[in-house]
């Protein structure tokens, strides 16, 4: 009996690639499905105290080599698994990525289906851009309740003052720059002023 070796060649997989984020976390997951987006994200919220949200998809031809791809694009964002920290650019560049491995999902697609419209980019990155927005505060980028959770601990535990804590926690000193006004506005956003 020969012993050749032979190695199984999968065809590729049609199918979605999306870009989701946590609420309030700053993490974007880059994943893969050969439903629907709307089916895996619900599949994704049940069981997760965290709101997911959509940004972006793809219906691309071979959903396994794309999102390879992608999660090798922002490795050295990589936090755990597929989940992704990633500011407004890589969320624009990830959204291109996309948007170039993208094919005409209409062949593919139920005759129903093909009138659905696709998510257009500007309206994607204007709603990265409230996600970044909403989830980025302070220096280090924290979200929104694990800063207001370290103001107060700053006030109570260290009892820092309003300016000790903004200069400490921003990295900025008082004055008119436009990082102390920034800064400024962000506290007061955080503190409810």
């Amino acid at each position: 009996m020969n012993n050749t070796a032979f190695r199984v060649i999968q065809s590729p997989q049609p199918g979605y690639v999306y870009l989701i984020s946590a609420v309030g976390t700053g993490k974007f997951k880059i994943g893969k499905t050969s439903t629907s987006v709307e089916s895996r994200i619900a599949q994704l919220q049940t069981g997760c105290p965290i709101k997911i949200r959509y940004v972006y998809h793809a219906f691309v031809e071979d959903i396994n080599k794309a999102e390879k791809d992608l999660h090798l694009a922002f490795k050295q964002f990589r936090k755990i698994g597929e989940w992704f920290t990633l500011q407004l650019d890589d969320i624009k560049e990830c959204i291109t990525l996309m948007r170039l491995v993208q094919i005409d999902e209409t062949a593919f697609l139920l005759p129903q289906q093909k009138d659905e419209e696709l998510d257009d980019l500007p309206k994607c990155v204007e709603a990265a851009e409230r996600e970044i927005e909403i989830t980025c505060f302070t220096a280090s980028n924290l979200s929104r309740q694990v800063a207001k959770d370290l103001i107060e601990k700053l006030k109570n535990d260290a009892k820092l003052n309003q300016t000790e804590i903004i200069q400490s926690l921003w990295e900025c000193k008082k004055g008119g720059s436009k990082a102390w006004t920034e800064a400024y506005a962000q506290y007061k956003e955080l503190m409810g002023e």
